[in-house]
């Protein structure tokens, strides 16, 4: 990922290990129960069309930042991530093609 750290310790030299993991929540909860340090609790940083990607970091035992990943996969059909006005455009101008030509400014029939 090349963002910028969204805390000041995690902008180090040294890479930073992801785990993909299916249940982020389930992996990060055995770990915690193993005494491992964590060091945020799982959370999105990215929505995407069709999955929300999901981190937790953690320390290994020698003080190393990793990190959990997960793709989640939505419920939600992805034009729901529109703008209500650009779903209702986006219909209307569907319907209206079923229905009756759009006309434009000039008068002439456009698609």
């Amino acid at each position: 990922m090349l963002t910028p750290p969204e805390k000041p310790e995690f902008d180090h030299p040294s890479s930073i290990l992801y785990f993909k993991v299916d249940d982020i929540q389930a992996a990060f909860d055995r770990l915690v129960q193993k005494g491992v340090k964590a060091e945020d609790k799982p959370h999105i940083v990215a929505r995407m069309p069709d999955h929300d990607l999901w981190l937790a970091e953690f320390r290994d035992s020698e003080g190393n930042l990793m990190s959990l990943m997960s793709e989640v996969r939505n419920e939600i059909p992805p034009d729901s991530y529109l703008p209500i006005q650009n779903r209702l455009k986006i219909k209307l101008r569907m319907s209206s093609l079923v229905v009756a030509p759009v006309i434009s400014s000039s008068g002439r029939r456009a698609l």
